[in-house]
């Protein structure tokens, strides 16, 4: 391969990585989302109403006092991932920038 041909395929992967974790980021945050709607939902319900969940391709019978902590527990566990992703993307996103300018890559649109 030419040195152009190796820095658009270079390119090509900065621009990947960025979307595939931009996009990762996203339905991590969609479903944290919904699992703050589901506990807001049911700390409105009494603690020892029956409740169902799915885990895996099961529906698994609990209280709603237990649902709300396993709720709780994988929404903190969201948030660390949603930060820890965002921390990526934005180093991802520096690293690309500085590869640019390290290989003076300007982008032309083709008109």
């Amino acid at each position: 391969m030419s040195g152009r041909q190796d820095l658009q395929t270079q390119y090509n992967t900065y621009q990947q990585q960025i979307q595939d974790l931009s996009e990762k980021l996203v339905q991590i945050d969609s479903d944290l989302h919904e699992h703050e709607v589901v506990v807001a939902t049911l700390r409105n319900l009494p603690e020892n109403r029956r409740c169902w969940r799915m885990v895996d391709s099961c529906l698994v019978e609990m209280s709603c006092k237990d649902a709300v902590a396993a709720l709780s527990s994988a929404i903190t566990g969201m948030k660390k991932s949603t930060k820890r992703m965002s921390d990526e993307v934005g180093k991802k996103r520096e690293e690309f920038t500085q590869w640019k300018q390290k290989n003076n890559v300007r982008i032309v649109r083709a008109e």
